[in-house]
């Protein structure tokens, strides 16, 4: 993500569709890092809110916004993103 890292999900001007590292499996690698920390930091704790919180809360929102992120992509890129998504995962790496 580096220079194109934001909290909200936005596309910037100059921003290409990054197919390189994880991304060539996975479209949305930096939210299934942050459910697993948060899953593995309430394992780790013993913490079943923090493990509840993560499942039936985090992980819905997460997908929401990485649906989001694919909509805004398939406005800017087309089909170029449409190709993206066939050789690549969702959320759960899969290798195609």
């Amino acid at each position: 993500m580096g220079d194109f890292y934001s909290t909200d999900v936005i596309l910037y001007r100059n921003q290409n569709l990054n197919r390189v590292g994880y991304y060539r499996f996975i479209r949305h690698p930096q939210y299934l890092f942050q459910l697993l920390t948060n899953i593995l930091a309430g394992l780790i704790l013993l913490n079943v809110f923090v493990l509840l919180t993560s499942l039936f809360l985090e992980l819905p929102l997460l997908i929401m916004r990485a649906k989001l992120a694919d909509k805004i992509l398939l406005q800017k890129f087309g089909n170029e993103a449409v190709e993206y998504q066939k050789t690549s995962s969702f959320l759960i790496p899969t290798f195609k």
